[in-house]
């Protein structure tokens, strides 16, 4: 059957990479026919081998017959002769429950960093007095809690919650008192000082009511308008303005407010014509 090559180049489609772990690992071990590799700390026995052939074969081989071959390669490749002589040796695998599984790359040289790294730990903590490991805790656990076996008996008398008390306004307040709310009986009750004002304000009143005096002074008259020509009031006088525009009579030659008003309008509509029209 016909299939259509594959282009070399240009953009080519993102492939969807699902979110759980190991699925590309598994997919690529069934397509290419292969088996998943583990690392050699699974068996104690994979990993004696790995470390018999890590000991011997120390450097890459620089002239070997397919090219470069790196020093994992040749380890991988040792341990494959011997799996392979254990897998076609009857004997071995009827007789015993010997089983070497498959390895690479990866998994080898992650377990010789780890080991490298175990090595290391135990050289620097070798001679220290370190504090023995407990297995159990030194005092005893308490036992754990029972369920009991029956729903708890409710109380047939019904509880009752006490009112808390009305404390609205007997805050202590830090402000000083002034001598008027010091006589009062109600200055120890903490107020708004918008109240207070009022009250203040009311007392004031009553004693300036039983004088005969005026409490509060009448606010004066709010200052009229003038125009700016002949220095009158706006109101009441025959003037007045349009959107802006004042107009005046006692200007020299000024004609009536009412035909001066209609001749503001005709040019106001005719701009509003004018806009339209761009």
């Amino acid at each position: 059957m016909y299939q259509t090559p594959r282009s070399t180049h240009g953009r080519f489609a993102r492939k969807y990479r699902s979110g759980h772990v190991g699925v590309e690992t598994m997919k690529r071990c069934f397509l290419s026919a292969g088996s998943p590799a583990l690392p050699p700390s699974r068996s104690r026995v994979v990993e004696a081998i790995c470390i018999r052939l890590t000991d011997a074969i120390t450097q890459p081989r620089v002239n070997a017959p397919g090219g470069y071959a790196s020093r994992w390669k040749l380890v991988i490749s040792a341990f494959n002769q011997i799996r392979g002589r254990l897998n076609n040796s009857q004997l071995l695998t009827e007789q015993t429950d010997l089983a070497l599984y498959h390895i690479n790359e990866t998994t080898l040289t992650k377990w010789y960093k780890n080991k490298t790294r175990r090595d290391e730990i135990k050289t620097l903590i070798q001679g220290k007095n370190l504090p023995p490991q407990f297995q159990v805790a030194r005092e005893v656990l308490p036992t754990h809690k029972e369920l009991p076996t029956t729903a708890p008996v409710e109380s047939e008398t019904p509880e009752e919650i006490p009112d808390k008390q009305d404390t609205v306004g007997q805050a202590i307040s830090g402000r000083a008192v002034t001598p008027l709310e010091a006589s009062n009986s109600a200055a120890a009750i903490n107020v708004s000082r918008t109240t207070e004002w009022r009250q203040r304000k009311r007392v004031y009143q009553q004693s300036a009511n039983s004088r005969g005096e005026t409490a509060v002074a009448e606010k004066a008259p709010r200052k009229e308008y003038t125009c700016r020509v002949c220095n009158q009031g706006m109101a009441g006088t025959g003037h007045t303005q349009f959107r802006g525009t004042r107009y005046c009579p006692n200007v020299p030659g000024q004609i009536p407010k009412e035909e001066w008003l209609a001749l503001r309008k005709a040019e106001s509509e005719a701009k509003k014509q004018a806009a339209k029209d761009n």
